[in-house]
């Protein structure tokens, strides 16, 4: 009995010395020889979403629209392929020459995010959001909020008088 747990003993400790070892001699070849992503010269960069290839000139952001139709008018990569996301729904147009786009959206009442994704035949991209809240309610007819620090004074209600009691 003490035989076999005793060999055990010493296997276990063989064995997890024998981890160690190999961790050890990993972790001190990569700090020496850290990896690195090879770069060719010739390799372009990945395309990545930038902001600064796609400028939305309208709608502005968080404007609010008294009609049901927006008009979304930007400029792009030239000849990118525009997709304008509204509420479930999609168009899609391409962009002239110099990278101008225009299309006509459909609002619904209330908050509507319009997602505008720019895309090039390169792979170039981009994409910006926009935030624009339809309401049929005329805003400059409507009275002017007021605000007062106190309440208004209700009149007091009129106390008929009671009869008198004789004691």
């Amino acid at each position: 009995m003490k035989k076999e747990v005793l060999f055990a003993i010493f296997l276990g400790l063989g064995l997890g010395l024998v981890v160690t070892y190999g961790i050890y001699t990993a972790r001190s070849a990569f700090l020496k020889h850290p990896l690195q992503p090879e770069v060719s010269p010739s390799a372009t960069p990945a395309a990545s979403p930038t902001d600064s290839a796609l400028s939305l000139f309208s709608p502005e952001d968080e404007s609010i629209q008294l009609e049901d139709s927006v008009k979304v008018t930007g400029t792009t990569f030239p000849n990118a392929h525009v997709i304008i996301f509204v509420n479930n729904t999609s168009s899609i147009t391409d962009a002239d020459t110099t990278g101008n786009f225009s299309v006509e959206v459909i609002l619904i009442e209330g908050a509507n995010v319009i997602t505008v994704r720019a895309l090039d035949d390169n792979g170039n991209q981009a994409e910006q959001r926009r935030t624009v809240i339809y309401t049929t309610t005329d805003l400059d007819s409507s009275p002017p909020a007021t605000l007062s620090a106190s309440p208004t004074a209700s009149p007091k209600p009129k106390t008929s008088p009671s009869p008198a009691t004789k004691k």
